[in-house]
Formats: C-alpha cells, sequence, structure tokens
C-alpha cells in the first residue's frame, strides 16, 4: 500500500460552500468596502479627497482577494460581483492618483504657468468627474449584484472624510548647503543636474511619437491603447519618472545648484505631473487590458461595457495619455538649456593603437564609461555620427568604416577626458587590469 504523502495529510481537504453560507461569510468580510463605497457616494467627484479613493482602493482589493480566495471566479452566482469590485478597484485607483495631483498642482513649478494653473486642472476636472461617474455607475450595479446574491447591504453611520489640504501656503524651506569650492575658484557645474537634464530629455525622447496625438475615431483610440499603453510598458514608464524624481530629491533638492538654476524645480514639476499620471494610467490600463468585454472577460458582461465606449477611451488619452506627455513637453526647452549651462562642450580626435581594433569588447566599455557620466556624447567619422550610450550604434559604425584609426567625439570635457585616456590605455585589449585608477569605475 502506497504511503500518503505527509504534506497532503497535514491540510485539511477543501469543501464546498453552499452559496447561502458564503453570503452570510462575505456580509462579515465586506463591511470596510461597503463603507467606503457609502462615502464616496455620499460627496460628487469635486469634493473627493485622495484618502477616501485610496481606502475605496484598499478595501476593494482585500475583497477581491477574499472573493478569489473562495472561488468566485467560477461561481456563476457571485462571478458578476467579482468583476464589479475589480473595476471598483482599479478606478478607485486611478482617481485617487488624478485627485492627489489635483491638490498638488498650487506647489509644483513649471516653465508653462498656463498649462499649470489653467489647462491641466480643467483637464483634471473633466477626468475626474467623467471616471468618477463610471465609478459610482459601477457601485450602485455592485449594489444590485450584492442584493441578488443574497447579501444584506448594511452600513453604520460613516464619519464624514475630512476636507482636502490646501496647499497654497507651505512654510519655507531652509535645507541649501553651500556648495564645494573648486581650485579653479569657478568649478565644473554640478554633473548631478546635468544628469538630470539629459535623462530628462532621453525620457522625453523615449515616449511614442504615436501616443503623442489624439485619435478621433473609437477604434484607432483602442489601436493607440493596445500598441503603446499596455499595462507592462505604462509601469516601465512609471518606474523610470520615480526614479528620476527619486534621485533628483537624493542629489539636487536644497542644494546650492537648485537655487542657482531654478528651472532644475521646473523639471521637478513636471516629473512629478507627468508621475501622477503615469500612476493612473497604469491603473486604467489593468483595467482595459483584464476587463474589457471580448478578451479576458465575457461579451455579455455588463459591468465594464464602457471600457469600449468613446467617453472612456477619451478619458484615458485626452484626460492621461496626452495630459502626462504635454506635462514633460513643457520642461523640454529648459531641460536643453540647463544641460548646455551645466556641461562644457567640447570635442578630441581619439586614435586606436596599432593592433587595436573596435570590436564588442572594448565599445562595451566604451559605453560603460558613457553611461557613469550619463551625458550625451556622439562618436563620428566620415560626416556619420552615433551616441557612445548605444552600443548597436557604435557597432553599426565602426563596421561601416573598418579601416578609419581615429574617431571624433563631442560631449562634455569630463567625459572626453576619460575617452582620451580610454583610447591611450589600447581600451582595456591589453587587460581591464592594466587601466588607470582613474578609470577605476568601469572595474564595477
Amino acid at each position: 500500500m502506497k504511503t500518503p504523502s505527509p504534506w497532503a495529510d497535514s491540510e485539511p481537504r477543501r469543501r464546498w460552500m453552499p452559496p447561502e453560507e458564503f453570503a452570510l461569510l462575505l456580509e462579515k468580510s465586506g463591511l470596510g468596502f461597503l463603507a467606503a463605497v457609502e462615502g464616496i457616494q455620499q460627496h460628487s467627484p469635486e469634493s473627493w479627497v485622495e484618502g477616501s479613493l485610496s481606502t475605496l482602493a484598499r478595501e476593494a482589493r482585500a475583497l477581491e482577494a477574499f472573493l478569489d480566495a473562495h472561488g468566485a471566479r467560477a461561481n456563476q452566482a457571485f462571478y458578476p460581483l467579482r468583476k464589479s469590485v475589480a473595476c471598483t478597484l482599479w478606478l478607485s485607483e486611478a482617481l485617487s492618483c488624478l485627485v492627489h495631483l489635483r491638490g498638488r498642482l498650487e506647489v509644483y513649478p513649471s516653465a508653462d504657468e498656463f498649462w499649470t494653473q489653467r489647462s491641466l486642472p480643467e483637464r483634471l476636472k473633466g477626468t475626474v468627474n467623467g471616471l468618477g461617474g463610471m465609478l459610482i455607475a459601477t457601485t450602485q450595479v455592485l449594489k444590485e449584484q450584492w442584493l441578488t446574491s443574497g447579501c444584506q447591504w448594511s452600513v453604520e453611520a460613516i464619519e464624514s472624510p475630512q476636507p482636502p489640504i490646501r496647499l497654497s501656503k507651505i512654510l519655507v524651506a531652509d535645507r541649501a548647503v553651500a556648495g564645494e569650492p573648486y581650485d579653479d575658484g569657478i568649478g565644473p557645474p554640478s554633473l548631478p543636474a546635468a544628469r538630470l537634464a539629459n535623462r530628462y530629455l532621453g525620457f522625453l525622447r523615449s515616449w511614442a511619437e504615436g501616443a503623442t496625438r489624439a485619435p478621433a475615431k473609437p477604434e484607432e483610440q483602442i489601436g493607440l491603447l493596445e500598441e503603446y499603453c499596455r499595462e507592462r510598458t505604462v509601469r516601465l514608464f512609471k518606474a523610470k519618472a520615480h526614479s528620476w524624481q527619486s534621485d533628483y530629491d537624493s542629489l539636487v533638492l536644497g542644494t546650492s545648484e537648485e537655487q542657482e538654476w531654478p528651472s532644475l524645480r521646473c523639471l521637478r514639476g513636471a516629473m512629478s505631473q507627468a508621475l501622477h499620471l503615469l500612476e493612473a494610467m497604469v491603473a486604467l490600463s489593468h483595467l482595459f487590458e483584464r476587463h474589457r468585454p471580448g478578451l479576458a472577460t465575457p461579451q455579455e458582461d455588463s459591468t465594464s461595457t464602457y471600457l469600449e465606449r468613446k467617453e472612456f477611451l477619451d478619458l484615458f488619452v485626452e484626460g492621461c495619455i496626452l495630459p502626462a506627455y504635454r506635462s514633460l513637453e513643457v520642461g523640454a526647452e529648459s531641460a536643453k538649456t540647463l544641460l548646455s549651462q551645466l556641461t562644457r562642450e567640447t570635442y578630441v580626435f581619439a586614435r586606436l593603437a596599432d593592433g587595436v581594433h573596435l570590436h564588442a569588447r572594448p565599445l562595451s566599455l566604451l559605453v560603460r564609461l558613457t553611461q557613469h557620466y550619463g551625458l550625451p556624447v556622439s562618436m563620428s567619422v566620415d560626416g556619420e555620427s552615433a551616441s557612445t550610450e548605444s552600443i548597436m550604434q557604435l557597432l553599426l559604425l565602426s563596421g561601416q568604416h573598418p579601416n578609419v584609426r581615429e574617431f571624433r567625439f563631442d560631449g562634455d570635457s569630463r567625459v572626453l577626458e576619460d575617452i582620451a585616456l580610454l583610447f591611450e590605455s589600447n581600451l582595456g585589449e591589453d587587460g581591464i587590469d592594466s587601466l588607470p585608477a582613474q578609470l577605476g569605475y568601469l572595474f564595477q
């Protein structure tokens, strides 16, 4: 006789639960969610605050997990309710990001005050009202499904939400520190600030051109979302924006460079605006991908049919995607000006030593060197150029000119100094240990 597995015997067997019994359990588990829904329904979207929406999203997430743990996906009676809870979760999460941005606009410096003080608030108002109407309609459907499934909708008295915090006046910051002097009495511009300006422009350039214009027809809008705004893509953009903002706060915020170059704060404000909109886009892209009729959702599911209507598509595209790009675009000129002011543009010619050739290994060191500084540098020969941040561009350029022994590099003097030193060290072809200590960061 086969010995039973100890792991199988250590856990109790799962049993089927009758719908009536589950309804009683669901009532107890959903009290917090019902209270959050009632709190939202008592007020119009214009008066919603981030805390109430975040609470609703948190309670919806917990209730969704509870329903999934008890097999609601496979139950005909409770599956529609589970779908409505999921839609409530992602709509409230998107709205919490937009409402948070709405309350923070006054403290975000901008290179275009008309955009921050007039155009963007108007976009946010329309987007919050539109998505808010969908959230209220979803919760009304959810309430009907809740009662139909045999649960009681009973909520005790709920405290009124706190009024939003006004941020028109804030405490004056007193964090500036004196910069360290350099031997020449003037000192080179801030490398961290220059890196941030360059990364800002790179982030803006990475935005697909097709996602910078508003398509007119619903089918074109759906195509835009499916091609450029998949949840995975939007999460990647959000992570890049958050990383830029975190580096700014760690390296520039409160320093003498920030005081000397006020437009840096405009870049910080623009990136923060885009970040909040990208956070809302993450929630909406998840909702669009996972809960559209005809995909993961059955065609007859009425809860999320609005996800392919023009109203929702307009709110997604014109209320989130385009404002996110525009928020970054208004700071582009400031970033370009800063980059030119914070770098010392020059050029050098570097010649390959006898027996040294440009192939993947030495070019990878060149890319690593450029990435260390985070500043734009180009390598050119016979009128053709390539960015030293891209090994593919470098391989292509060097492959097209296999007999050329001398190359021109354009960029900041600090980066070019190390590039010249790398060429003098035979691009590491004598062994990476032979590189001078000044290039020690290439060992890491």
